[in-house]
């Protein structure tokens, strides 16, 4: 007689039979092996990848070294020029919106012009219209003549009191450039005087730029010997006193609208926020910045547009 198993004995040999199945199932099935020879095609490629953009660097690199243009001294000088070319963007800004204007006008005056244009010739329809109209009216007048009254005479101009040559100082002031305007602004509305006796070693405007001379001058320097001393051009307050940049140790006095710039000192005697009258001693005569020898640099300003000192000041 077959022995009667427990629940649990079944559980347990149902179990060993799916295992011994399964274990079957894994020697019979072949296992997929990896392809060598698609990964080493792989590594091949990006190595040969990677030996391609080294030589494109290398090539590059020896490019640009061997390349004498990228690195010559003109191209270095000219990067040099643009850098220390002083500009005035407020009057080169208001160059633009000069030319912008103009431009507009011009185009929309064609328009115009060509309306004109079309009212001045008439189409041939009205003239023949008019020429009619016009030996109707001679035939009316042959038939009925009638009185022409006689035209009255013209009043007599009455001149101007008080008006003689108005129109004419305007026309000059609007031929005049607007530096000019500024320093006739300067002369009419402030009382300047000479900073210091010297002479003019370089004028305002363009010149030959060197490493150390910018191209466009925006002031006007007056050799002098170190320690002479330099007196307030006019009446007001010290806002800057600084020893940064090219300028070496400067300053500017503020009066309104008007500004001037004292630069290459070589002491400051102001401090900022400081109330100056005109002939004040502010600083002393130096080099200090970029400068080929002992000099004063001013400059003259009002609301940021340069005015040259030469319009301003009699040397």
């Amino acid at each position: 007689m077959e022995r009667i198993m427990s629940q649990e004995e079944r559980i347990r040999r149902a179990e060993e039979i799916y295992f011994n199945r399964r274990m079957e199932r894994r020697r019979v099935e072949p296992i997929p092996q990896r392809s060598t020879r698609k990964h080493t095609s792989i590594l091949l490629k990006k190595m040969m990848l990677q030996i391609g953009i080294c030589s494109l660097i290398y090539f590059m690199v020896y490019f640009i070294k061997g390349n004498e243009f990228a690195f010559s001294s003109q191209v270095i000088q000219g990067m040099n020029n643009f850098l220390n070319e002083e500009l005035d963007w407020g009057q080169t800004w208001q160059v633009v919106q000069e030319k912008a204007l103009a431009f507009h006008e011009k185009v929309n005056s064609f328009g115009v012009e060509e309306q004109k244009q079309e009212e001045i010739i008439p189409p041939a329809e009205d003239t023949e219209q008019e020429e009619k109209t016009e030996g109707e009216a001679e035939q009316n007048t042959q038939e009925t003549p009638e009185e022409v009254p006689e035209p009255e005479p013209e009043p007599e101009p009455v001149p101007e009191e008080n008006g003689v040559g108005g129109g004419e100082e305007e026309s000059q002031d609007t031929n005049l450039s607007q530096m000019e305007i500024d320093a006739k602004f300067i002369q009419e509305n402030y009382e300047i005087g000479l900073p210091l006796q010297g002479r003019i070693s370089s004028h305002f405007g363009a010149r030959t730029p060197t490493d150390i001379v910018s191209a466009n001058h925006c002031g006007t320097d007056i050799a002098a010997g170190t320690g002479t001393e330099i007196k307030s051009m006019m009446d007001g307050t010290v806002t800057l006193v600084s020893e940064i940049g090219d300028y070496g140790k400067h300053i500017k006095i503020e009066n309104g609208e008007i500004s001037v710039l004292y630069a290459h000192c070589s002491e400051l005697d102001v401090r900022e926020g400081q109330e100056i009258k005109m002939g004040d001693v502010v600083a002393k005569v130096g080099s200090t910045g970029k400068a080929t020898g002992p000099h004063l640099h001013i400059e003259i300003k009002r609301e940021d547009r340069y005015i040259d000192p030469e319009t301003v000041l009699s040397f």
